[in-house]
C-alpha cells in the first residue's frame, strides 16, 4: 500500500527547491567553499521491503571539501518507529563522495556513499538486531543565507545487502548546514601581461580558449527490487473444533505449521475479536521458551515480516471486546508481561500477518 505522508514528503522537497532555484537567479558564477560543512536536520525514511514509514528520524553529516566542487563526506542518521507495544529502529553509518555544482546562492549537489545499517526490533521484553552492508546515493540543494549557514533538502536511495537479498529505503531529508575551517576560494583569473608589437609588424592574434564543458553526471540506478518468495499453501482445516488444530500445533513445536493455521482460522472463528500483544520473535529457540510459559491454548500465533526475515507475532488470548481484553491482563502469565502492552484487534493482528 503506498504511503501517502511520503508521497508529499518528496513533493515538498522538489517543489521548495524549485522555489528557491527560480528565486536565486543564476548558480553559475563561483562562491567561496568552506573547508568543512556540518548539516543537521530531519529526515523521513520508507522502508519499501516492509511497506512502512519512519516519521520520527534525524539525520547528520560532516564533508571536507578537497576542492571547490569535491569532497569526502560521512553520513549518520537514525529513524524510529513504534507501533502495538513493538519498536524498531534503523541507524546507518555512511561515508562517500561528494560533488557540488557552487553557485553564488544555491548549490545543488550528488553523492554516493557505503557504509552499515544496522536495524533493531524490540516487544515483549525481547529484542532482535542485525548488520549490514548498504549502499546509497543521493541528491539534494543547499540555499545559502549567510557566509557560514546554508539551508539543505535533499533525497536518498538506500540499498541493503541481507543473507543474499536487497532491501530498499528511501529517505527525505532537510536541515542546516555550518560551513567552518576558512574557504577554499575559486582561483583568481590571472590575465595576460600586455606585450607591445614591433612596428611596423601587426600585433599578433591572440584567440580565446574554448569554455571546458561541464562535467556530465550519469543518473544512479537502484538495483531491482528481490522477487517475493513463494506464497506458503494454506494449512489444512483445524481438526478438534475453532482454532484446534492450530493450537495443536503450537503446542508440538511445529510454529511454521502453526502459525498457517491461525492466519487461515482467524478470519472465519475470531475476525471482530481482541488480543493482547506479547513479542515479536525470530529465534524459535526464544519462542519456545515463552510458549512454554504459558498455556499453549491461550495463545495465538502469525508470521511476521521483519527486514527480510520470516519472525512470529506471539499474542494472548481472544476476548469480545476491547475493554473485556483490558480487564483480563491481570491474568496475563507473569513471564508474558511487557512494559506498554495493550489490547489490539485481531483484524489488525491479520492485516500485518505475512
Amino acid at each position: 500500500m503506498k504511503d501517502a505522508g511520503f508521497g508529499r514528503s518528496v513533493l515538498f522537497v522538489f517543489s521548495v527547491g524549485l522555489a528557491f532555484g527560480v528565486g536565486s537567479g543564476r548558480i553559475a558564477e563561483a562562491q567561496e567553499t568552506p573547508r568543512y560543512e556540518l548539516s543537521v536536520g530531519y529526515a523521513f525514511l520508507r522502508d519499501q521491503d516492509i511497506e512502512t514509514s519512519f516519521p520520527v528520524g534525524w539525520n547528520s553529516s560532516l564533508a571536507l571539501n578537497l576542492t571547490n566542487s569535491l569532497g569526502v563526506v560521512s553520513d549518520i542518521g537514525g529513524s524510529y518507529k513504534s507501533e502495538a507495544g513493538a519498536t524498531l529502529n534503523i541507524y546507518a553509518f555512511l561515508a562517500g563522495a561528494r560533488y557540488s555544482f557552487r553557485g553564488e546562492r544555491v548549490t545543488p549537489y550528488v553523492e554516493g556513499l557505503l557504509g552499515v545499517a544496522r536495524a533493531s526490533a524490540s516487544a515483549g521484553g525481547m529484542s532482535e538486531s542485525a548488520s549490514d552492508f548498504a549502499a546509497q546515493a543521493g541528491v539534494g540543494i543547499g540555499f545559502k543565507v549567510s557566509d557560514s549557514v546554508s539551508l539543505r533538502t535533499g533525497f536518498d536511495f538506500r540499498n541493503i545487502f541481507s543473507e543474499g537479498t536487497s532491501l530498499q529505503e528511501y529517505r527525505v531529508q532537510a536541515g542546516v548546514s555550518f560551513g567552518f575551517g576558512g574557504s577554499r576560494e575559486a582561483p583568481p583569473i590571472v590575465s595576460s601581461p600586455r606585450v607591445e608589437p614591433p612596428r611596423p609588424q601587426a600585433p599578433p592574434t591572440v584567440s580565446a580558449p574554448a569554455p571546458a564543458a561541464p562535467p556530465t553526471v550519469q543518473p544512479v540506478r537502484p538495483a531491482p527490487r528481490p522477487q517475493a518468495p513463494p506464497a506458503q499453501p494454506p494449512a489444512p482445516a483445524p481438526a478438534t473444533g475453532p482454532l484446534g488444530r492450530a493450537r495443536e500445533l503450537l503446542s508440538a513445536g511445529s510454529y511454521s505449521q502453526a502459525a498457517d493455521a491461525f492466519r487461515a482460522d482467524l478470519p472465519v472463528y475470531a475476525p471482530n475479536m481482541f488480543t493482547i500483544p506479547v513479542g515479536v520473535y525470530c529465534d524459535p529457540t526464544n519462542l519456545a521458551q515463552q510458549v512454554r510459559s504459558a498455556d499453549a491454548q491461550e495463545l495465538v500465533l502469525v508470521h511476521l515480516m521483519l527486514r527480510g526475515q520470516v519472525c512470529y507475532g506471539l499474542y494472548w488470548g481472544l476476548f469480545g471486546s476491547g475493554p473485556e481484553a483490558q480487564a483480563a491482563m491481570a491474568q496475563l502469565p507473569p513471564a508474558l508481561r511487557a512494559p506498554g502492552q495493550a489490547p489490539i484487534s485481531v483484524s489488525r493482528v491479520l492485516s500485518r500477518a505475512r
